[in-house]
């Protein structure tokens, strides 16, 4: 059994890395939420899988990173106009 540990705290590790390397205010801000998204959306899969061992996890991750994008988006578009 897999614990989902490591994937935490390579998650935490990118967004670190996201804080280190600027690549534009906005730009970061969906980089970090992007990130976020992609590993609830890993960790939601993981324990799906220990469930149900015979499903995918690609379209539980796939989703999650999209739903960052968009929220990422969102907040840095509130964020540029006020």
């Amino acid at each position: 059994m897999n614990n989902p540990l490591p994937i935490a705290f390579s998650g935490l590790a990118l967004v670190g890395a996201s804080f280190a390397t600027t690549l534009g205010e906005h730009v970061d801000g969906v980089i970090r939420v992007v990130t976020l998204g992609t590993l609830l959306g890993t960790i939601v899969a993981y324990r799906r899988h220990q469930r149900r061992p015979g499903l995918d996890p690609f379209p539980i991750i796939t989703r999650w990173s999209a739903a960052g994008l968009l929220v990422g988006v969102v907040i840095e578009a509130i964020r540029g106009l006020s």
